[in-house]
């Protein structure tokens, strides 16, 4: 089952020999440079009026800081790397649900 294969690659996880080749990797697909983003958002090929396209940049970028992902993406991309999955539980301020 999922429960025994995410264990299983954890496992694995740990071997040196597996754990450098993982960091190889992680460091090939997240790249941290000061000053600049590790990921940016590309909306050229999307047909909707700029007004979109700025409001989808503000929530990608609302995102990216609530997972701080400029520090931690490398973590990030390590823990869905080995279990091949990440939840997030979101809560929502029910009295002022545009808050969270």
């Amino acid at each position: 089952n999922e429960a025994e294969l995410i264990t299983r690659y954890r496992d694995m996880s740990i071997q040196p020999e597996i754990d450098m080749a993982i960091r190889h990797i992680v460091n090939e697909a997240i790249v941290v440079e000061e000053n600049q983003s590790s990921m940016s958002l590309v909306l050229d090929n999307l047909d909707y009026s700029e007004d979109v396209k700025d409001a989808i940049r503000q929530e990608y970028d609302n995102v990216m800081n609530l997972l701080n992902f400029n520090n931690e993406g490398q973590d990030i991309f390590r823990r869905w790397y080995i279990d091949g999955r990440l939840f997030y539980h979101i809560l929502i301020d029910n009295k002022n649900p545009r808050e969270g």
